[in-house]
């Protein structure tokens, strides 16, 4: 028998979303991984809200059995890493150490939403901020 036999409209609806959304993450997963360059960090109505040199970047890569990030803002003096995952089109980066991680035993989380990612571009938005909308991070691949 080449098809499952589905018993009921709800089940074979959640076996076609499931066929179409997993290879979707794992494929998201595999683009993101890489070394990224700044290109601005801004608001909703496009005011820049960080200064940002030609050697910004940020890399999301496997380490072993962990996803791990670190970045670096040179001319805003910030630089931090930590262990990051990614679910559905949110990525979620825990900090471990640096500027924005230094808070004792508490683990800082930010969620982005993934907007756009292909082989020349990422951009994201931060989500999970109480009444305001987050800001936009806009990178492109690194070419050294």
């Amino acid at each position: 028998m080449p098809f499952p036999v589905f018993h009921s409209w709800k089940k074979y609806l959640l076996f076609l979303f499931l066929i179409n959304t997993l290879p979707l993450q794992a494929q998201t997963a595999h683009e993101i991984c890489r070394t990224w360059q700044y290109v601005s960090i801004y608001t909703i109505d496009g005011r820049e809200v960080r200064k940002i040199g030609h050697r910004d970047l940020m890399v999301l890569r496997k380490k072993g059995k962990e996803q791990v990030f670190s970045y670096f803002l040179q001319l805003e003096k910030v630089k931090s890493s930590g262990t990051w995952i990614l679910q559905d089109s949110t990525l979620e980066f825990t900090y471990t150490t640096g500027k924005s991680g230094d808070r004792g035993n508490e683990a800082l989380v930010r969620k982005f939403r993934i907007l756009e990612v292909n082989d020349e571009k990422l951009l994201l938005q931060e989500t999970g901020l109480r009444d305001q909308p987050g800001l936009f991070f806009s990178y492109t691949s690194f070419k050294p």
